[in-house]
């Protein structure tokens, strides 16, 4: 049975805090008599999470005067004490002082304000904060803001998260992808090496790259730095399931808002290698339908993805195949996507004449770029023919081309293309990539990460002459090659990276 997950709400931290559940700001007022004169010092804690995290409420220790600190920066006004606060959190510093010599008692009725607006503008930033606590003491115009802050991680650890998530990036991502594709690869890749943390006490993204385990805020917030880090635009959605609450990912693509629930796409107990698209890029109406629910107002989700993916295939013919091989993977009924602009499937894989060695290509061939047509046993590369010894064909809708001659064709020798009879597996070794893909998989792996797709590699003798097949996207993408489909000339240029 498929367990729910679900974020807790609170962390226990003492015994006389583990009654506040709610965001309730606690405050508590004296005064006294001082060197300066009547000064006033006050004292809040603020539970900053809205919803997907854990929430600590910092122990409250009240003194009968004022202590000192050391002051090291200025604030005016709310709007630089926000500035401050940003900086100081980015940085996850946990101890520091603000002199704040604006008017104290606006300070008080807007340090809810500024957390909530410093969350706004990164989300991110904001679920990263575990909870805090500042102490207001001083004179009308001279005062001392002192903040303790807990954090889910600490600099070094969001240091590792950044650079890895460059590192995947780079993996997963290739020049050419269209957005379509770029979500899922990450939705994949987290769903794949991330595992949900059943003891619901890893809350970080850190937790899920170093540790291979979170719970949905880790989940979310590592899903929402690999979008926005790949140029996506997404928030992170903290709401409830199941009356439980939960946090996700909206996404925009192309224009259209969708839910990505990258948590609750990945079953409990966790199962290597197993992928789910239950809670993939759904509409308002689809998410709440499996009782998810948010107060907060996003922007709406109203267009069918499936359907916005039929329309694609139809409207965008150099990215048909694209389009209906991501729909097919993520279990759509490929009768709903229309197959019109995809080529036409040969009768046989023999060698048309027209096609056997053209005199040049039909299109505009641009620097750097390789032509390959399907039937023809010669490919064109900056001007030249080169000659293979079976053509590309087309089958189930989709264009194979022979991995040994497009790598060769991007510049990779033929000592780093290796093939290996016991394992059915070819390894291609392109500058700091690795590539292997094993014969009859559905699936190929960059550098370790694993990419899926829709149908398996192929070595048969009746259809590829004993090489190893693929269809080209997927090898010329994982080498870092951008791909066009041109089906009114029936051909594909590879741009070289």
């Amino acid at each position: 049975m498929t367990l729910r997950k679900y974020c807790s709400i609170f962390l226990k931290s003492s015994n006389i805090e583990n009654d506040r559940l709610s965001e309730k700001r606690h405050l508590d007022n004296y005064t006294m008599k001082g060197k300066t004169g009547y000064i006033m010092k006050r004292l809040l804690v603020k539970g900053v999470l809205a919803l997907t995290a854990s929430t600590v409420f910092l122990p409250i220790v009240l003194t009968p005067k004022a202590y000192a600190s050391s002051v090291a920066e200025t604030a005016s006004s709310p709007q630089e004490l926000e500035t401050l606060l940003q900086a100081h959190f980015t940085d996850r510093d946990s101890n520091f002082t603000v002199h704040y010599t604006g008017d104290a008692n606006v300070i008080e009725q807007k340090v809810d304000d500024i957390q909530k607006d410093i969350q706004d503008k990164d989300a991110y930033l904001g679920f990263s904060l575990k909870g805090w606590e500042v102490r207001i003491s001083g004179v009308e115009g001279d005062a001392e803001l002192t903040f303790t802050v807990n954090y889910w991680d600490t600099k070094a650890q969001e240091d590792y998260v950044n650079e890895r998530v460059q590192q995947i990036l780079s993996q997963i991502i290739h020049p050419g992808m269209t957005d379509d594709e770029k979500e899922k690869a990450i939705h994949d890749y987290i769903v794949l090496h991330v595992a949900y943390d059943e003891t619901e006490t890893k809350y970080s993204p850190y937790n899920a790259l170093a540790e291979g385990t979170t719970v949905c805020q880790g989940y979310s917030m590592l899903a929402y730095k690999m979008l926005t880090e790949a140029g996506i635009q997404n928030y992170m959605v903290d709401g409830q399931a199941d009356g439980q609450n939960h946090g996700w990912n909206l996404v925009n693509i192309d224009g259209k808002w969708y839910h990505l629930d990258t948590t609750w796409d990945d079953p409990v107990p966790d199962r290597p290698g197993k992928v789910s698209y239950k809670y993939y890029n759904l509409t308002d109406d689809q998410i709440k339908h499996l009782n998810h629910t948010w107060v907060k107002n996003f922007p709406a989700a109203v267009s069918s993805y499936q359907a916005d993916l039929a329309n694609k295939i139809k409207n965008d013919p150099a990215h048909a195949a694209i389009y209906r091989d991501l729909g097919i993977s993520l279990g759509y009924d490929e009768n709903s996507l229309p197959i019109s602009s995809i080529p036409p499937i040969p009768t046989s894989h023999s060698t048309p004449a027209a096609l056997s060695a053209p005199a040049q290509s039909s299109i505009s061939l641009p620097a750097n770029s390789v032509i390959f047509k399907p039937g023809s046993t010669t490919y064109w590369q900056n001007g030249k023919q080169v000659q293979m010894d079976i053509a590309p064909f087309i089958k189930d809708d989709r264009v194979y081309v022979p991995v040994r001659f497009i790598a060769q064709s991007l510049g990779i020798s033929s000592g780093d293309i290796q093939w290996d009879e016991k394992s059915n597996t070819v390894i291609i070794f392109s500058g700091s990539r690795v590539i292997q893909m094993k014969v009859g998989d559905k699936k190929l792996t960059v550098n370790g990460a694993e990419v899926s797709i829709p149908v398996p590699i192929l070595r048969n003798k009746n259809d590829t002459n004993n090489r190893v097949m693929l269809p080209y996207r997927f090898i010329a993408t994982a080498l870092g090659a951008k791909v066009d489909w041109d089906p009114a000339a029936q051909e594909i240029t590879v741009q070289l990276p």
